[in-house]
């Protein structure tokens, strides 16, 4: 399932940073981690692609002790271009009858740089760049404006979806879409209308959620367990 894939991608990747894992071996886990990224990008959510780089590169980092800013270079800048066409290219293929089957994937590529060197070009470049949908200091201003003075707390909501989101698809059909969380505050905070979120996801960021369900004593407990997380990687295995 998605959640275990992420965590193995950790795993393995903190593997290579340490030089645990022969060439051969570090090869297999690139591609495999490459086609997972490539795979996932015909759910059309670039966060879903990024969640498998992010999770890599913690792994990678944690290992190493250093941090890949060369890669971490090209992949901010192949997010941000990807993410110029990503409208487009949800109104292209969501409104399909038919499941996207995996021969289309390199096809479903090929038009998504298209239609995103296209916007490229277009003036009006400015409402559609990674810089606006990835502002998380303003979203994180109102939630804290807002709360609890016109809204209350959620008192752990959004994490609900936590508790099933690692169910697999095949399981549960009708599983809640993955990103339900971010749905439920954006919708919350009116950051986004209901149509809005059909076609488009915008980030509150990991403090922002945690502020708006529990206040500044969610953010300190965040940050623990956090830390807590980090220290059980770095010393696992």
């Amino acid at each position: 399932c998605y959640g275990g894939g992420i965590i193995s991608a950790f795993s393995l990747m903190r593997m290579v940073g340490e030089g645990k894992l022969p060439i051969h071996l570090k090869l297999l886990v690139y591609c495999l981690i490459g086609l997972a990224m490539i795979i996932s990008m015909a759910t059309f959510l670039l966060v879903v692609v990024v969640t498998w780089f992010v999770s890599s590169l913690m792994g990678y980092v944690i290992g190493k002790g250093k941090v890949p800013y060369i890669t971490l270079g090209l992949a901010v800048l192949i997010v941000s271009f990807l993410s110029l066409g990503k409208s487009e290219i949800r109104d292209l293929y969501w409104d399909r009858d038919d499941i996207l089957s995996i021969k289309e994937v390199p096809q479903v590529i090929e038009n998504w740089c298209q239609i995103s060197y296209k916007t490229l070009k277009e003036p009006e470049i400015q409402k559609n760049t990674l810089e606006k949908r990835l502002n998380f200091f303003n979203v994180f201003g109102v939630i804290v404006d807002e709360t609890p003075k016109r809204l209350p707390y959620l008192y752990g909501a959004s994490y609900v979806p936590m508790l099933y989101l690692w169910i697999p698809r095949f399981f549960w059909p009708q599983k809640p879409i993955g990103h339900s969380s971010t749905v439920l505050l954006t919708l919350y905070y009116e950051i986004q209308t209901q149509e809005e979120v059909i076609d488009t996801s915008v980030g509150v960021g990991l403090y922002g959620e945690a502020y708006a369900n529990f206040g500044l004593l969610g953010m300190i407990a965040f940050s623990v367990m956090l830390g807590m997380f980090f220290r059980w990687a770095h010393d696992f295995g």
